[in-house]
Formats: structure tokens, sequence, C-alpha cells
């Protein structure tokens, strides 16, 4: 029986390529005040707590603005508040968890129950220091609809969140949390305490806008992915949206009531993103100056360079197009299925990336476009260490292996088999229709 090579445990040396992020955009400078985006999927939804399509995530960074924002190279940006806590500001502290307490009166009926937690406190593991986080936002701050926004916002939201009847995306880092609470003497101040010591405490602080969801939360928190301000959110960002017509575009309009504190306002009067289903409808579409630029929710990475072959800056087109590269955090990658007795063996997963030409990929695939992964992270990444394990291409390394693992006999079809005469025979699948991805499936093959 075949065995197939599946969506399981993540491998990540089994990584094969990092990913770039495309956009395409006219050289021209923009004579008016609107610009139109073509985009191949329609969210979902606009609520940041519930949707993770990217198409929503890019529609969202224009009408919501974050407590902090990352960078390029992984560095946090300050949006909403003066400043990011840290040791050193005096904006983290360490503490001490609370104890536990025996003195319930559900161990009074039932001793054995407090002796038992007793037991369990010392053998569980637990975190020796809490963490306490204090934010100060900047004054002035609004809804598009000018109502103050603040800590309350962010309190309710991780309610939200917390609740198990709401259908947030994820509660990952929410759950990491013991409590928020506004400073009773600084309406301004956010004091949030982690139940650790969480590296990452200034991401994912999302917010809603409490004086708008309340009602309708507490009415019914189970229906809260069904309330009007999914498909036509209140923000705060730069642009307030104005109309979606399904299956045909989301109209933004410049936000008024952008507070001065977050800086100017836009430039643009508004922002339509275009909904086109067809990757070539939307070249053509740019090519006949309907569209303004293509979003990296559009165009696969092997059609963004054919397309800069031909109409790119250094083409002879008449029709000049400049392709923006941006290097990405996302990358290619082989998930392995453990479940396979032959991909248990971790040997046979090392020759498995000894065998693969990943430089011969990027070379002849991506024109050297994109960077080998030797990490699911990428080198600007904080937690990136530059003294990762990095495979070469080295068929003689992989043979050496795959006979350590018994696969050391080669049939009359030139296929591994051990000694019990089992072939080393794997399934490679990938996305129908991906043409990159399918060339780099016959270059693994072969």
């Amino acid at each position: 029986m075949v065995k197939k090579v599946i969506i399981g445990i993540v491998m990540i040396y089994a990584g094969v390529l990092a990913i770039i992020l495309l956009a395409a955009s006219y050289k021209q400078k923009i004579t008016r005040n609107q610009f139109h985006i073509l985009i191949q999927q329609e969210p979902e939804d606009l609520n940041p707590i519930l949707g993770s399509m990217s198409a929503a995530a890019q529609i969202e960074e224009a009408i919501f603005k974050p407590m902090v924002q990352i960078d390029r190279n992984g560095k946090p940006i300050p949006i909403l508040v003066k400043r990011i806590p840290t040791i050193e500001n005096g904006g983290v502290e360490l503490i001490e968890p609370p104890k536990p307490v025996y003195d319930s009166v559900y161990y009074d009926v039932f001793p054995p129950l407090r002796d038992y937690m007793r037991i369990m406190d010392k053998v569980v593991r637990k975190p020796k220091h809490w963490m306490r986080v204090t934010w100060d936002f900047k004054e002035g701050l609004v809804w598009e609809d000018g109502h103050p926004l603040g800590p309350d916002d962010v309190i309710f939201t991780w309610k939200v969140i917390m609740n198990d009847q709401v259908q947030a995306r994820s509660r990952d880092v929410e759950k990491r949390i013991y409590s928020m609470v506004k400073d009773p003497n600084d309406p301004q101040r956010l004091i949030v305490i982690w139940k650790e010591t969480y590296a990452f405490y200034y991401q994912r602080h999302l917010m809603l806008p409490k004086h708008i969801l309340e009602k309708e939360y507490k009415k019914n928190p189970a229906r809260f992915h069904q309330t009007k301000f999914n498909r036509k959110p209140v923000g705060n960002g730069p642009f307030r949206l104005v109309e979606w017509v399904p299956g045909n575009y989301i109209y933004l309009k410049r936000n008024e009531n952008y507070p001065e504190a977050l800086g100017p306002k836009a430039k643009l009067d508004s922002i339509w993103f275009q909904f086109v289903g067809d990757t070539n409808s939307m070249m053509v579409s740019l090519l006949s100056k309907h569209g303004d630029a293509i979003t990296t929710v559009g165009v696969s990475f092997d059609q963004a360079i054919a397309f800069d072959e031909r109409y790119g800056l250094e083409s002879r087109s008449k029709k000049k197009f400049k392709v923006h590269k941006v290097e990405g955090i996302t990358w290619e990658h082989l998930d392995i299925n453990m479940d396979d007795p032959i991909l248990k063996d971790r040997r046979v997963r090392k020759a498995l990336m000894y065998a693969i030409d990943r430089d011969g990929i990027v070379k002849n695939f991506f024109r050297n476009e994109l960077k080998k992964a030797d990490s699911w992270l990428p080198p600007r990444h904080p937690g990136y260490h530059p003294g990762i394990y990095r495979y070469s291409y080295d068929p003689k390394k992989a043979i050496s292996l795959l006979e350590q693992a018994g696969w050391d006999r080669v049939n009359e079809d030139n296929i591994r088999v051990n000694k019990a005469g089992k072939s080393l025979r794997l399934t490679l699948i990938t996305t129908a229709g991906n043409k990159a991805r399918e060339r780099v499936q016959v270059a693994i093959k072969e």
C-alpha cells in the first residue's frame, strides 16, 4: 500500500522556499484621489476577532488601527499607545503568582479534594512569575463616529473573545491573560496581568467599539458572529466602510474623524476593493487600466514573475508596470505524515532533506527571487537563531542515511527496498492547478 505524505505534524526542516509577497501598480503617479485595488477573494466578514482570511486582513488594515503594529523587521511600533512597555522603562513587571487557597467550602465538605489539590500544585509545572504590563493610551483617540476610544474597548473585546459562545478565530493569546483593568486614577491606562512571562505580550490586543456592540453581545453572545457590524464595521483607521456589494466590491472613504494623535488624514478620498475571482481577468483589468493595483491576495508568484518579464520596467513593452517584491514571513514547506512508519524514522526524514536540491529549485524555477529557508522563522524574526543547522544538497549523505535506516537494497525497478522486500514509496500531494508547486513536485520526484 502506498503511504501518502499528507498534512499531519508540520516538519519545518522539510521547508523548501521562503515566499516573497507581491503587488503590482502603475508606474505613473495617481492623478485622481481614489485608488482601485483588484483582489481575488471576497472576505466573509470584517470583524477582526472572527475572520481569518488574508483578504479580510488586508481590508481591515485600512479600517482599524491597532495598539501596536509590527514592522517588516518584527519590531513593535506603538500606534494607539504612547510607548511599548518594557522592563527597562517600568512598563513590564514580574510579579509573584497568587498562592492557592485551600479554605473553600468544597474542601470542607470533601477533605480529600484539598489534599489532592495540594499535591497537584506541587506536581504540575507552573510559571515562576506572572507579568503586569501597563499601557498608556494616547490622548484624543476616537472611533470613526467620534466616540472616545480607550482601555474599555480593549477589556470588552478580551471578554468577548474569552466567551466560549462566541465563534472567535483564536483564544491562544487571550487565555494567557489573567485580568485586564483600567487604572481607576487614569482612564487612559490599561493594566494587563499575564499568567506567564509571555514574550509577545505586545501583540494581539484586539479592539472592538464597546459602545456599539456591548448591548447586542449581552443579548445573545452565541449570535455575535451574525451581527451587522461584521459587514458594516465601525473602525478607527484612516478609512471607513461606506458600501459592500456582495460579489462585486467594497468601497471605503477617508475617515474625517481620524485623530491627529495618529498622524495626518489619508491623502486619498476613497479606495475600491474590486473582487475578481480569476487571476487572468485581474491581469486584463490591470492592463486595460480598470485597476491601479493587485493585492498579495491575487496572482501567484510565477504569474507575477512572468508579468514582470513582459511588462516590467526593464521590458520592451509600451505599458510599463512596477512589480514590488517584499520579503515575507511565510514559507513553502512539506508537511510530513508522522503516522507513516517509514517517515517516523528520523534518518529517512533527514535523507529527504539532503536529497532535495533546494538551491536548484530556487535558481531554476524562481530566478533566485526567493531564498532557501533553513527555518520556519525568517532571519529578521526575533526568534531566529543564526546557528541553526543548514541542510545542503548531498545525495551521497542521503543514500548513506537511507542505508542506515534499513533501505540498503535496490530492486529491478531502481527502487530502494529493505530486507523484507518492502519498497520505499512515498506520495507527495500538492495543490492542483498551482503551476509553481506542481513544478517543484516534479523536481523533488526526480
